[in-house]
């Protein structure tokens, strides 16, 4: 049996979904083995896909104990580490392993230069043992919860977005490009320092026209 590759299916999918009576062509997607063009006009009929018949899924049940109470809020996965908040301002951070069982429970929530007053996002960077949490700033902790240290970055940004990128940079998708306000960039995204958040490049993606930036 030809093995089916998982991502083509899924955008698949996104193509017969998305496409309306108002656009009348042929799509052709190229995989590594074969060309195959999807007929958008088409009325294709309904089927139910078992996730497991074409990934690899693994459901994690988490350690629920009166100190390990969550909402389930994922923040990052790591290959021993998953991080987990609260949809609520009280500044937990819990940490579990790959198996699901509660490693420890984070809180550094408060007013000093070390603490951080909301949580907008956590990065996860386990080569360094490090968690970067993201306010107005960001914080540094190590993964028992101690502070290592904090950086601003320049007031001409505004990121909404942080992700890993490498050992000793950050990924971020800056939101200031939209705002009229600010000074107009053509890369919505940078590599940042993860020692002291300094602009280490900017990735400019060309574009005919702009219709709208989003991140997911």
């Amino acid at each position: 049996m030809k093995k089916v590759n998982p991502m083509l299916i899924i955008l698949l999918l996104v193509v017969m979904a998305g496409c309306g009576d108002g656009y009348r062509q042929s799509t052709v997607i190229r995989s590594s083995d074969d060309l195959i063009t999807v007929d958008v006009t088409r009325n294709y009929p309904k089927k139910e896909l078992i996730l497991q018949d074409f990934m690899d899924v693994q459901y994690i049940p988490l350690e629920t104990t009166d100190e390990f109470l969550t909402q389930g809020d994922v923040l990052a996965v790591g290959n021993e580490v998953i991080v987990i908040r609260n949809n609520t301002r009280e500044g937990d951070i819990f940490m579990y392993d790959k198996n699901g069982k509660g490693i420890r429970k984070i809180n550094r929530r408060g007013q000093s230069g070390e603490e951080y007053s909301s949580i907008i996002g956590i990065v996860l960077d386990e080569d360094n043992s490090e968690i970067f949490v993201h306010e107005s700033k960001i914080l540094v902790y190590d993964l028992n919860g101690n502070f290592k240290r904090s950086f601003k970055y320049r007031n001409d940004y505004m990121f909404t977005r942080f992700y890993n990128y490498d050992r000793d940079h950050l990924f971020a998708f800056d939101a200031t490009i939209e705002d009229e306000g600010f000074k107009k960039r053509l890369a919505y995204h940078v590599i940042i320092s993860k020692q002291d958040g300094n602009i280490i490049r900017e990735i400019a993606i060309p574009y005919k026209e702009k219709k709208a930036t989003v991140v997911k």
